[in-house]
């Protein structure tokens, strides 16, 4: 066997092991189908064969479930439900045909009223029209009330009796069917609660719930008719007194109630927390304020939404709908958001802080308070202003009490004819002498300009911030008093003025032309 022989034999049984290999795969695959297919035709509803069952057995019992059996699951859960809506539209039929003949039984009693008297009177006309009353009347009694429609024939005495005793009858069987259908009608509410939880299940796990969910949506709810009153008390009685009705509303409102106790408890240790993680950071009174009432309020928001899983509430359309209503109002208040946008920026870089002296958007003065939409400014003549913080931050903030340490500039003007040495050793030694005034940096005391009518000698000393003004006025007061001690003058602006005659301007002018 050659090279080539052998090379071609060897891609022959690769070939043929590949394909092998493939079809054992495929049935494996198929048999896998199979034995599934077969699992979920030969599974057999469990749940819907107990419809009282537990909630929370019914979610631990469909939980391991596959998408096939729960498939099952629904349609058994539908089967029960229907059936026990055919139960109740069957029991309103004959509620409503009972309403119907204690409607005529009413009239009859009327009617049968009139004849009694008639009779009495021996009106032989009111007679008649008594008897074709009640006549008219009792023909609207359905077919299946043909022992009623024979009371016509019953003697006058007897006839207003037998029919308030049948209206009687009548009334005490509405009483009884009604309370049935307000039970039905409860059982009904039951069944499509546990009916819910398996579709949720079934949607859980990738099945088709659609039409499922508008059958239990188009049966869902009890119907009471509010005119009936008797119908509407024993309805309303009946619910408070189900265990899935006024029962558990009144549970679940008071586990609600402890919820949200625990929940504006659960905010005030967050919120102590919070303030004790703040305390000790380097940031802003600002940002520490904002933290401690945004740290408490979302707490209170977020428990809130939760506990209203409590009461039955799916928060799901709920959040929807706070997301659609953001973004409407995001769209109409734009130039508050950006406010809010300003308010988180300063915050977070912290340009200044409460108390803080400022000048921004032309107002000078002392930081009152902020929030996130607006600052107020306390000026210095003790005028309130507030500024959008868009305006704030958009604009040249100049902190005044930024620093710990402040240069105070000052410029005293002495005559050219004085001693400037003089006036710099009268300067130097007050500023040594203030006791608020810092040795370092070192303050200088320097001749400035040669002005118009003075020598400005300027003099900066540094101060403690806090102390700013107080060292500007002690030190303008100090070498005021000084200089006019020791004969120092402070010049103030002068102008010389040469007057010349008008034959001195002519006489100027000729020589100036030759």
């Amino acid at each position: 066997m050659n090279l080539k022989q052998f090379f071609s034999l060897s891609g022959f049984f690769c070939c043929l092991l590949t394909g092998l290999f493939l079809f054992n795969a495929v049935n494996v695959y198929a048999e896998g189908n199979k034995e599934t297919a077969s699992s979920a035709t030969d599974y057999i509803a469990k749940t819907a064969a107990t419809p009282e069952v537990e909630l929370g057995d019914l979610e631990f019992m469909i939980r391991p479930l596959t998408k096939a059996e729960l498939e099952i699951e629904a349609a058994a859960w539908q089967s029960v439900l229907s059936e026990k809506v055919r139960e109740i539209s069957n029991n309103e039929i004959k509620l409503n045909r009972l309403t119907r003949e204690t409607e005529v039984l009413e009239e009859m009693a009327d009617a049968a009223e009139d004849i009694t008297e008639a009779v009495e009177d021996d009106d032989k006309q009111d007679l008649a029209e008594a008897k074709k009353t009640m006549a008219e009347t009792s023909g609207n009694l359905s077919g299946k009330s043909e022992d009623l429609k024979q009371l016509t024939s019953v003697p006058p005495p007897e006839l207003e009796k037998k029919i308030s005793k049948e209206g009687e009858k009548a009334e005490v069987l509405t009483e009884i069917l009604a309370e049935e259908l307000v039970l039905l009608r409860l059982e009904q509410s039951e069944i499509i609660t546990r009916f819910v939880i398996v579709l949720d299940e079934l949607n859980r796990k990738g099945g088709d719930v659609t039409e499922l969910r508008l059958y239990v949506d188009s049966v869902s709810g009890i119907q009471v008719d509010i005119g009936d009153t008797s119908t509407a008390w024993l309805a309303l009685t009946a619910w408070m007194q189900s265990a899935e009705g006024g029962l558990l509303m009144i549970f679940n409102l008071i586990k609600f109630i402890v919820a949200l106790c625990f929940v504006f408890f659960l905010s005030n240790i967050a919120g102590r927390l919070a303030d004790r993680l703040t305390q000790h950071s380097a940031i802003s009174s600002l940002l520490e304020k904002f933290i401690k009432v945004s740290v408490r309020r979302m707490t209170l928001i977020i428990g809130f939404i939760v506990s209203l899983t409590i009461l039955g509430i799916n928060v799901g359309p709920v959040l929807a709908l706070i997301g659609a209503a953001g973004l409407v109002v995001g769209l109409a208040l734009q130039s508050t958001l950006s406010n809010f946008a300003s308010g988180v920026l300063i915050l977070v870089y912290r340009p200044f802080d409460v108390n803080d002296i400022i000048e921004v958007g032309g107002v000078n003065g002392r930081v009152h308070s902020m929030t996130l939409l607006s600052t107020t400014i306390n000026t210095l003549d003790n005028q309130l202003v507030i500024i959008p913080n868009n305006s704030v931050w958009g604009d040249t903030i100049i902190n005044v009490t930024g620093s710990t340490e402040r240069r105070v500039d000052m410029t005293f003007g002495i005559g050219y004819g004085d001693d400037f040495t003089k006036a710099q050793k009268i300067m130097q030694k007050i500023l040594n002498d203030h006791p608020k005034v810092l040795e370092k940096p070192e303050s200088m005391v320097r001749i400035h300009e040669l002005g118009d009518s003075s020598v400005n000698v300027v003099c900066r000393p540094w101060v403690k911030t806090d102390d700013y003004w107080d060292v500007y006025w002690d030190v303008t007061e100090a070498v005021k008093r000084e200089f006019d001690a020791q004969g120092v003058s402070i010049p103030f602006p002068q102008q010389d003025v040469h007057l010349i005659p008008s034959g001195q301007l002519a006489v100027n002018a000729n020589e100036a032309t030759a």
